[in-house]
């Protein structure tokens, strides 16, 4: 069977993919990956992104559990809700300048990503030692939840705590936040997480710890 019957396309947009290779090579020609094209393909290991995509839709990725590689090319602008959900073989990925829109639960579940890095040029993003969060470093919007050690601390500076940054971190066991953080949005953690948090006496994070029934030491 020619390669390109299995690439199933509308207005140059990659509705989906009915192969069963591996290691998928994305034609050329496509500007952008529709929502859920690889819904739960977890027999795929890598896949290659052409110059020229734009946006990567909703669940694009979703539970591709066996997906280890995979590039992120530099024309993309928009990385939507869940793209990545649950690829749980990620060890690390790249965001290149151009990406202006990560939505939320992006990489919630990738239990082996290690790190997130994002080009320098990049006017919305940035990365800190393999964290992410807006440029400035106000927000922190993704922690890897496979990164290496079991302590964190935010960066003094970091004024919000972004929705689902620390979910299914399950290496972690203690994370200190400054106080400067003055919001940690609700969702931030998995319910009955087992983080530990370290925190200042009467600060935002010790009351959002007593709001959530969140273990913490004081600091």
């Amino acid at each position: 069977m020619d390669v390109n019957l299995d690439f199933i396309t509308e207005d140059d947009i990659l509705t989906d993919y009915r192969g069963t290779d591996k290691k998928v090579v994305i034609p050329e020609g496509i500007e952008g990956i529709d929502d859920g094209v690889f819904y739960k393909r977890a027999d795929i290991e890598s896949v290659v992104i052409p110059e020229g995509v734009v946006s990567i839709g909703n669940s694009a990725f979703f539970k591709c559990t066996s997906l280890t590689e995979i590039n992120i090319p530099e024309s993309v602008a928009i990385i939507e809700s869940s793209a990545f959900y649950g690829c749980t073989g990620l060890k690390k990925i790249y965001i290149p300048a151009k990406v202006a829109m990560i939505d939320w639960r992006v990489f919630t579940k990738c239990t082996g990503l290690e790190r997130i890095d994002v080009s320098e040029d990049n006017a919305d993003y940035s990365s800190v030692d393999g964290v992410m969060f807006t440029k400035g470093g106000n927000v922190l919007r993704y922690y890897p939840a496979g990164r290496p050690g079991d302590e964190y601390t935010v960066p003094e500076g970091v004024l919000n705590i972004s929705i689902f940054s620390f979910k299914s971190c399950h290496t972690l066991k203690y994370l200190t936040i400054p106080e400067s953080v003055e919001t940690i949005d609700p969702g931030v953690f998995d319910e009955n997480t087992e983080i530990t948090l370290r925190v200042k006496k009467h600060s935002p994070a010790y009351k959002y710890a007593l709001e959530y029934n969140i273990n913490f030491e004081l600091v």
